[in-house]
Parts: structure tokens; C-alpha cells; sequence
């Protein structure tokens, strides 16, 4: 059973039983879990489980916060031979039922009473789902005498208390260290033994067994929901670890999407495998603070919280006095020629390297420590395109960050990057294809999707990402877009759309960009505010204007977005460069499905609700001489004002 997810557990706990596999910062105390106690709670949700009911092979929704409960139910349903199912919480009901429903869940797992009233507003959508087991019973009182829910008693928080650990979270800038781990009084009778008197036996379990099933983004239509095995999921951990050196010294935090296959490998997959604690921020709102108060060696995170991370240190730096905005901008710029000196091979002299240890000194090193980041050995932005200048300006300040190449079909990375290019991990075979897709080879590929007949691997064995790539003559990798988004425009000039939204998104005042072409006469963008960004900034120019509508349709922030597009035009060939671009006049929602999980625009859900404003782009007279900004009328989508 050992290679298996649970079986992993289990061999974990009887190796290293006292040390720290989950913390999470709760009522302001960091209180540990050890693996002991993990794999004895893991043991004990699946007997409930089994005990009312799961078969194996059963699909169990999983739904809910950065919680050890969530991390325990999800190995609890696998310990029972079932099949996890993680969904992204902040799914708005319609978008959650289809997925519960695409998934055949039967059973689901989840918080609390969010969770509940969600699944309750769609259940006659989803006939399949017999139960609903929650471990919040916070607001639940009134829904006892719905026979539909039931209360999942090996994780009710009003029954479970974590180890405290004898520490409050250390001040920022004190030395962090873990936590000695602390035993815990929560395990009752029975549950620490993993099965109490009556408790049903549980199903044996092997690797071929499916572990999870996790959808893909949906990036270019309806997501696929994936089957993933117990082997696959363990196997592309493994090639991770041993790839990248991760060991039991890890301390990685756990607070992107559920749902996302990055996650999930290295919350559970390589947690399991290299021994690392992960650590549960106390809320979404307290990552940053908890994240300082960690400490971590290891972080992985999708671009836009990296974004976010550099945004807030680059606002706090314009918002300082003149001498530390001064001092702020030469120590970066410092930091990123050394950093390109490295990349590159060239010496740095010592000269610069005296400039560098001085900027380090002032600016850097503090801005690493007001991170978090100042222990950090291996940092990775993955599930999307990172920004160059994202990425630049980590390097500059003394951040590790490399991209890792994730696809829900190989269960977590397949490939890292580093100054030459994309480098597949061991066992991955890199290929491109003629028609330009980048495929990918491996051992432990999945094969199949919930109602699909056809295998996911082609006859070949290649899996087929629909990411377009080139390779360099040196042989490196470049990614380059989406296939399916590359465009040609009426002349036959080639449109990489990918590569144009970037240069648009570098303004801190442009949240989204979404390139259109193909068959057009220009290139046109719809574009979408940064909505905090451009609120400090019209707060700082007197302007009275608050709500996202307003600031879209106000004349300076029309000029505002008109020089960004002129900037992100600078160096682009004529043909390349954007005409014409719309402010949306709301933010995209990952409730209504127009964002993944990861914050990336759905290209086909966005195009096809805005498809009037599209029309209107084009619709008018050509565009004069520059770029022109218009905005959605307050009454017709498709109604511009120039």
C-alpha cells in the first residue's frame, strides 16, 4: 500500500511519527499537526465514510478552505478507495453544480455552511450527489433535519483541537524557526489507533487505483475532468523531488486554488513524498502576514500572486519619501544586472559585485524579509505565463523564481525553467510537433477523463498540451501562446496574442488583456482595470470617482489606459501594434467562469459574452493615427464613447 497517497502517510507517520506535517495559524497561534496525528485522523474520516456508505471508485466533491480538515478528507476519501474530487470554493453555484455533476460525484465533502447553501440552491442538478458531509458545524443548526447533510464527525471542528505549539507566530523580522511539535489531546478513543470499536474495515487500495480527479482550466472550452492515479500522482512528485532537491527542510505554505494540479502535487503529492510541512494561512486575506511569519524554503505560487507579491512592494516603495524611492529603484536595477550577468554566463566584477552587496544591504535584503522570502531556497510561479518583468524584478531583489511547467494530465511538473529554456524533469520526454504543439512523454501519463471513450494519450503515447512551442537552436524550449490563439490578421501577418497581452498587463493599471486579430484588419484589445491600482491613482489626482464602472468610463483614466497601450506598443513592428482597445466596464469573475482558478482569462467565455463590444471595435471607421481607448456605454454592451 505504500505506493499509494495514504499508504505514503502511514509509512511517514511510522518513520518520523513527532514531526510537524501540517501547522496552521489559528485565533493567532500557530498550533501543529504531527504525522502521527495526521495519518490517525486520515484513517479515521475514511471509516466514517466507508461506514455510511462509499464504495471504492466512488467520486467525492471536496470544497472548502486552507484547512488541515481539507488536506485530512482528501486522503481519508482516497485511505477508503474512493476517488477526490477538489473544486474551487469560490465557484458561484450554476458553475460548482456543473462541475459536481460532469465529475459523478456521489458524495460530497465539505466546510461549512457556504459550501451547503451552494449545492442546496442547485441540488436538483445534480441527482447523482445522495450526501453531503460537512466538518464546520458553525451556522448549521437550523439544516438538522435535512436528511441530505450530515456531519462529518472525524473532522468537526467543535469536537477536533490542533497541537498548539508553545509559541505565538515570531514578530516580523525575528528569527523563524518550526515549531517543536507539541502533543496533541484531540485524538479520542479509537481515532488514534485509526478505527474505533465497530469501525468498518477499510478497502486495500493499490497505485493503479484513481486517486483524484482534477479538471483542466478550460482554457479553450469546457473543462475535462482527468483521472488521476495513485502511481501518476506519486511519480511526477518524485521526479520533482529528485529534480529539484526538495527534502523534509521544505516548509512550503499551502494557499493557491484547491483545485489546481500544482497545488494539489505539492501540498499532498511531494509533501508525502520529501516529508515537508505545509503550512495553512489563518484566512485568504492573512497570506502575506502569515507567509512573513513562516518563513518558507520553499513557495509555489501562479503568476498573478506574484504579480500581486511585486505590486504591493512597488506601491509601498512609490508611496516613500524621495530619498528610499530613489535608493529603491538603483538597488533593483543593480540587482537585475547581476542577476542577467549570472543568467547569462558573464562575469559580474567586483565592482558590481561591491554595488550589489550594498544594495542587498539597504533594500533588497529588507524587501525579501518583508516577503517572507528571506529563507527561501525554491520558488516557482507555475499554471500560467509568468511576466518577464514579474519574473525580472524577483531576480533583481535576490528571489530564486523559476517557472515549473504543470499539466493536470502528468499530475503536477513536467518541466522547469531556467536561463536556456524549458528543462523536462526525469522520465519527460519534450517534443513540437510539426503544427507547432508541444507535446510531452511520460511513464505515468493518465489516460482517460470522466466521460470520455477516447484515451487522453494519442497512439503514440505523446500527450498533446495544445500549447503552442519552438525550439531554439541551441534546443531549448520556448513556449510561446495556446495553439488555438494563435492569429493571422487579414494581410496574413502572424499574431502571437500571448505575447502582446504580456506587454499590455506590464502596466500595474491593466489587470487583463485579451488580444483580438485573426482575420482582422488591426489588432484590437479588450483590456481591464486594475481596480486598486487605478483607484490609489485617481485618489492621488482628486478624483471622486470609487466604483469600477465609473473609473472604466472616466476621460482621464481612458488617457490613462491610451498611454499604457502606447508603452506595451514601443518596439512591436507597426502591423503588431494594438489600434484600438476597449475598457471593459466590470471585472472578470472566476464565480461566473470567465477567470480560471488562477486568475487566467477564459479567452472563449470572455470573447463570446463581449462579443457585441467586439463587433464595435471594428465596426466603427478605422482608427486614426495612435492608439484609441473607447468604453462601454452605460446602457448597450456594444455602445462605445470614444
Amino acid at each position: 500500500m505504500e505506493e499509494t497517497l495514504p499508504g505514503l502517510l502511514a509509512a511517514r507517520a511510522e518513520r518520523t511519527p513527532r514531526g510537524v506535517a501540517l501547522r496552521q495559524k489559528r485565533l493567532g497561534i500557530w498550533q501543529e499537526v504531527s504525522w502521527q496525528e495526521h495519518s490517525a485522523r486520515v484513517r479515521a474520516v475514511a471509516a466514517d465514510l466507508v461506514g455510511a456508505g462509499l464504495r471504492p471508485g466512488d467520486a467525492v466533491a471536496l470544497i472548502g478552505g486552507h484547512r488541515p480538515q481539507w488536506l485530512q478528507a482528501e486522503l481519508g476519501i482516497q485511505a477508503a478507495g474512493a476517488v477526490a474530487v477538489p473544486l474551487d470554493e469560490r465557484l458561484a453555484p450554476t458553475p460548482l453544480a456543473g462541475l459536481v455533476a460532469q465529475s459523478g460525484a456521489r458524495f460530497a465533502v465539505v466546510e461549512g455552511q457556504e459550501q451547503v447553501d451552494k449545492l442546496l440552491a442547485v441540488r436538483a442538478r445534480v441527482p447523482a450527489l445522495e450526501r453531503v458531509f460537512y466538518w464546520d458545524p458553525r451556522g448549521m443548526r437550523a439544516y438538522q433535519a435535512e436528511p441530505w447533510l450530515q456531519p462529518l464527525r472525524a473532522l468537526r471542528t467543535d469536537t477536533v483541537t490542533f497541537a498548539q505549539s508553545d509559541r505565538t507566530a515570531p514578530a516580523p523580522g525575528a528569527p523563524r524557526r518550526p515549531s517543536p511539535p507539541s502533543p496533541s489531546p484531540a485524538l479520542g478513543r479509537g481515532v488514534a489507533e485509526g478505527r474505533g470499536e465497530g469501525s468498518p474495515a477499510l478497502p486495500a487500495i493499490n497505485a493503479q487505483d484513481v486517486a483524484a480527479v482534477l479538471f483542466t482550466p478550460g482554457l479553450g472550452g469546457r473543462p475535462r475532468a482527468v483521472r488521476l492515479t495513485h502511481e501518476t500522482l506519486i511519480a511526477a512528485a518524485r521526479a520533482l523531488v529528485e529534480a529539484e532537491g526538495l527534502d523534509a527542510r521544505g516548509e512550503f505554505v499551502s494557499f493557491s486554488p484547491a483545485d489546481w494540479v500544482g497545488e494539489r502535487s505539492f501540498a499532498t503529492a511531494a509533501a508525502l513524498v520529501a516529508g515537508y510541512t505545509v503550512n495553512l494561512p489563518e484566512e485568504p486575506e492573512t497570506v502575506p502576514e502569515n507567509i512573513q511569519e513562516i518563513g518558507p524554503r520553499l513557495l509555489v505560487a501562479p503568476p498573478l500572486a506574484w504579480e500581486r507579491f511585486a505590486a504591493a512592494v512597488q506601491s509601498r516603495a512609490a508611496t516613500s519619501g524621495r530619498l528610499r524611492r530613489a535608493l529603491f529603484r538603483w538597488a533593483v536595477a543593480v540587482g537585475a544586472r547581476r542577476a542577467e550577468r549570472r543568467q547569462t554566463g558573464q562575469p559580474t566584477g567586483w565592482a558590481m559585485q561591491l554595488q550589489a552587496w550594498l544594495a542587498d544591504w539597504l533594500i533588497c535584503r529588507p524587501v525579501r524579509d518583508h516577503l517572507g522570502l528571506l529563507r527561501v531556497r525554491r520558488a516557482y510561479s507555475a499554471g500560467a505565463r509568468l511576466p518577464e518583468e514579474t519574473g525580472r524584478f524577483f531576480h533583481a531583489i535576490g528571489v530564486p523564481l523559476r517557472q515549473l511547467y504543470t499539466l493536470t494530465g502528468a499530475g503536477g511538473a513536467v518541466a522547469v525553467q531556467d536561463a536556456r529554456g524549458w528543462r523536462a524533469l526525469p522520465g519527460v520526454d519534450l517534443h513540437v510537433a510539426a503544427d507547432g504543439e508541444l507535446c510531452v512523454r511520460a511513464p505515468w501519463l493518465a489516460r482517460s477523463c470522466v466521460g470520455e471513450t477516447e484515451s487522453v494519450l494519442a497512439a503514440d503515447g505523446w500527450l498533446h498540451t495544445g500549447d503552442a512551442a519552438r525550439v531554439e537552436p541551441d534546443g531549448a524550449v520556448t513556449l510561446l501562446d495556446r495553439l488555438a490563439h494563435l492569429a493571422r490578421l487579414a494581410d496574413g501577418t502572424a499574431v502571437v496574442p500571448a505575447q502582446i497581452e504580456e506587454r499590455l498587463t506590464a502596466s500595474p493599471y491593466l489587470r487583463h488583456a485579451l488580444v483580438v486579430a485573426d482575420g482582422r484588419p488591426y489588432v484590437a484589445a479588450l483590456v481591464v482595470l486594475d481596480r486598486m491600482a487605478v483607484s490609489v491613482w485617481a485618489e492621488q489626482r482628486g478624483l471622486t470617482v470609487t466604483a469600477y464602472a465609473d473609473l472604466a468610463r472616466h476621460p482621464q483614466v481612458r488617457d490613462l489606459v491610451r498611454a499604457a497601450v502606447q508603452v506595451a506598443n514601443v518596439g512591436l513592428p507597426p502591423a503588431l501594434q494594438v489600434r484600438r482597445a476597449a475598457v471593459l466596464d466590470r471585472e472578470l469573475s472566476a464565480e461566473e467562469g470567465e477567470l480560471t482558478s488562477l486568475g487566467v482569462a477564459r479567452r472563449p467565455v470572455v470573447l463570446d459574452r463581449w462579443a457585441a463590444l467586439v463587433e464595435a471595435l471594428y465596426g466603427a471607421a478605422a482608427p486614426g493615427e495612435g492608439v484609441e481607448v473607447l468604453t462601454v456605454g452605460e446602457e448597450h454592451a456594444g455602445e462605445l464613447v470614444r
